[in-house]
């Protein structure tokens, strides 16, 4: 398989994981940038606790940034 496939799998896996166990909301990403910030990080913490590798949450996530438009 190519390697944007399976980013696309882990990511898909995390994300699930951390559904299933972290108490984020959409609510709790804040309505500022900062807020989302914070909210990102720790959403990152969860899934490397959950057992995705630092190198899987670095690819799949950096370069993710608040968006107000959808806020």
């Amino acid at each position: 398989m190519r390697l944007r496939t399976w980013k696309s799998i882990l990511f898909s896996i995390a994300a699930a994981a951390t559904v299933g166990v972290a108490t984020a909301r959409a609510a709790d990403c804040g309505d500022s940038a900062d807020g989302f910030n914070e909210w990102l990080t720790s959403f990152k913490q969860v899934a490397i606790r959950n057992g995705l590798s630092q190198q899987v949450v670095d690819s799949s996530l950096n370069g993710v940034v608040f968006d107000s438009s959808v806020a």
